[in-house]
């Protein structure tokens, strides 16, 4: 298949084709789920009501809680605007940060080196289950956004050192820059192997010592400044947050997410990248003892910035799994190099390596299709997240939520995106902690079996709907 694509617009066409089948397709069709998407949603919701285009805001209240710069909540604001709010439109930015990481991995190797090689890095790349699910291409968080703007810096970076390219230094700076105004500290994590390449490379000079660096400095200055300094203008202790907040992450376990050191290589090997990791270590033998190879130029400043990428976030006293997703992009490129050696140096026909490529990624293309069509949730996170699920199904079919109380512990930010969702279409629904707002005649919803047995002891319950966890009573 692949050897008959000569036709950049056949070959395009089929890839934009994948990344919609296996990202964007069905990606507002699960409820909001808890946590960050969430607060980025509400967030994004102010943001359009308040004009406050600056800075964060939950409830009505500035957001020191969420510190991260606006720029994903920009994109959302687009989408919003073209596409109303709901799942579908806040998610669409972090689905087209993902599919513009693989279609920039595929330029990028298809124009320095083959496009069996491009082919084969997208097609690992878009059947790495870190890469493609909650909390990174498929749900309203930052870090699909994220590793878009780093892997957009590194291919600079790479192309800076293959060919010299001065501008390559300005646009390296001015994709870290986007990287940060996405999620602050994160876009200096592959900055350390940046220097240690540059060094050992003897290009330190050659890179710094130009007037792209400095318009790039300047740049990320300039940009990254301003919007901290209105922010802190605007919602004071701001700087305090991200300083010792964020930042401090790095040394002091954060809300319990800790883990041991090995947390992130064993979550790689078991569940985030399984087996192609057999072809990442494939690609380290290979890269290290082939010397004249000519993917070196690229895999070792590959394999050092996912060394030290890894280094940092398994040292670093805060864990969550999410936070391995900048190193796929990168993993891709590496493990795709042992299959393009074997088959360039087994002698197979054109028709029988494109053949094999295609046989041999079917399956792992299949399961990543079932897994994204699938949306499954843990039987643990359906129950909490009951209340949402109902919300969901009852936006989804008209039915009539206004003036639903909806009662409830703990987190109220994917409730409160649906209190906005439904206000959208003239729907009023409360939210609740207090069982003293509750009255006779009223319609809650509740899915606590505490808070459902003290309602039992004080009313007269008339089942009105029912989700997998979640009931509406009338209050009688």
């Amino acid at each position: 298949m692949i050897n008959y694509l000569k036709n950049p617009l056949i070959n395009y066409t089929l890839l934009i084709g994948l990344i919609f089948i296996l990202i964007i397709l069905k990606i507002g069709s699960f409820h909001m789920r808890l946590w960050d998407e969430s607060i980025f949603a509400v967030n994004t919701f102010e943001m359009l009501e308040n004009g406050q285009y600056f800075s964060l805001y939950y409830n009505g209240s500035p957001d020191l809680f969420n510190t991260k710069p606006p720029l994903l909540n920009w994109l959302q604001i687009l989408s919003v605007q073209l596409l109303g709010y709901n799942e579908f439109a806040l998610r669409l930015p972090s689905g087209l940060a993902a599919g513009g990481t693989v279609l920039v991995l595929f330029t990028f190797l298809k124009q320095y080196f083959s496009l069996h090689y491009a082919w084969i890095a997208a097609l690992i790349l878009l059947s790495a289950p870190g890469f493609i699910g909650y909390h990174t291409a498929r749900t309203g968080d930052t870090d699909s956004l994220l590793t878009f703007m780093l892997t957009l810096s590194i291919l600079q970076f790479l192309s800076f050192l293959m060919n010299q390219n001065k501008s390559a230094v300005y646009w390296t700076m001015f994709f870290l820059t986007l990287a940060f105004l996405t999620k602050l500290h994160a876009a200096f994590l592959f900055l350390p192997a940046y220097l240690f390449i540059l060094i050992i490379q003897k290009k330190l000079k050659t890179f710094f010592m130009n007037v792209q660096f400095l318009l790039g400095i300047l740049t990320f200055i300039g940009v990254c400044g301003t919007v901290l300094y209105i922010r802190e203008l605007q919602t004071p202790g701001y700087f305090t947050q991200i300083i010792f907040k964020d930042a401090g992450r790095l040394f002091h376990e954060f809300d319990t997410h800790g883990g041991p050191f090995y947390f992130y290589l064993d979550k790689l090997f078991s569940q985030r990248y399984g087996w192609w990791m057999i072809c990442f270590l494939g690609g380290l033998l290979l890269t290290v003892m082939n010397k004249k190879c000519k993917e070196r130029i690229v895999l070792i400043p590959l394999l050092i910035m996912v060394f030290t990428y890894l280094l940092i976030i398994s040292f670093s006293a805060t864990k969550l799994i999410w936070y391995d997703m900048p190193l796929y992009p990168l993993l891709a490129i590496v493990s795709a190099f042992p299959i393009v050696y074997f088959l360039n140096h087994l002698g197979i026909q054109s028709r029988q390596s494109s053949f094999i490529v295609g046989v041999f990624f079917f399956y792992p293309l299949f399961l990543m299709f079932r897994t994204s069509q699938n949306n499954s949730i843990e039987i643990g996170d359906r129950r909490v997240e009951a209340n949402e699920m109902f919300l969901y199904e009852a936006f989804k079919f008209n039915r009539n939520m206004d003036n639903v109380k909806v009662l409830y512990h703990g987190w109220n930010g994917s409730l409160l995106f649906y209190k906005y969702k439904f206000s959208t279409i003239n729907q009023h629904i409360e939210l609740h902690t207090d069982l003293e707002a509750i009255k006779k005649g009223d319609r809650v919803l509740v899915k606590d079996l505490k808070l459902i047995e003290h309602l039992r002891r004080n009313f007269h319950l008339t089942e009105l709907s029912r989700g997998e966890y979640a009931r509406m009573y009338r209050l009688e």
